[in-house]
């Protein structure tokens, strides 16, 4: 199939069905890695994630929320050792302009144990943060 049979594919797609997660306007991914992780292992090092793809922004609540699950899937000695790197973590989304914040790629603290949000396209947490 060409790119040309492919785009009016994804056009008759979109009219006949609505519009697809693959064409969603907001996307973005927050995930938790290192080699002390035991899920999706490759070359040593474990993810656990949460991704969107989705016509609406995800809310400033909705990645806390989701953020929170992911601590939850992690042993003691695993929130401890990047208690300051979820901490940056819900820092950023509470930070984000009500409106949102656009494209953008963070990991905290940036080695093997770490916490990455990644707003691939779009816009996500949007709405206020909670009062301190």
């Amino acid at each position: 199939m060409n790119i040309f049979s492919k785009m009016l594919f994804g056009l008759f797609t979109i009219c006949l069905f609505g519009q697809s997660e693959a064409w969603a306007q907001n996307r973005g991914r927050i995930q938790i890695q290192g080699p002390d992780i035991t899920q999706n292992v490759v070359n040593g090092s474990g993810t656990i994630s949460y991704s969107w793809s989705q016509a609406t922004a995800l809310t400033k609540k909705e990645g806390r929320q989701q953020l929170a699950i992911l601590e939850n899937q992690l042993s003691a000695t695993a929130k401890a050792d990047r208690r300051a790197a979820l901490d940056s973590a819900i820092n950023f989304i509470n930070v984000c302009p009500v409106a949102g914040c656009n494209t953008a790629t963070r990991s905290w603290p940036g080695t093997a144990k770490r916490v990455d949000i990644e707003i691939i396209a779009g816009i996500a947490f949007t709405g206020t943060a909670p009062a301190p």
